[in-house]
């Protein structure tokens, strides 16, 4: 039997992607009880895109939206450190290699 190269790649989004929604539905279900909402599916429009049929659904929603939001955010502010770190590393790195020959 002959291993196919790309099955690993997909087989390590589908799990990371399954974390990810697992995670989000225990943000969201924490957001759940911390602010009482209610089953039925009056905050579909407030929170969710319209597509969601419950309540529940449209807070996963909006906890999805809002952690992206919130990622970009970070790593927007982040990235002048990142370069730096980066420069930083690179050289050190290129003073240890010279050190060496």
């Amino acid at each position: 039997m002959t291993r196919n190269p790309n099955v690993q790649p997909v087989l390590f989004a589908v799990a990371s992607r399954r974390r990810n929604e697992q995670t989000i539905g225990r943000i969201a279900n924490a957001l759940e009880a911390t602010f009482q909402i209610p089953p039925g599916s009056h905050l579909v429009w407030v929170l969710g895109d319209g597509s969601e049929r419950s309540n529940r659904e449209a807070l996963c929603t909006w906890t999805r939206r809002e952690l992206r939001r919130i990622d970009r955010d970070v790593a927007a502010r982040r990235v002048p450190e990142l370069a730096d770190r980066l420069h930083r590393r690179l050289t050190t790195w290129d003073l240890d290699r010279g050190a060496m020959t």
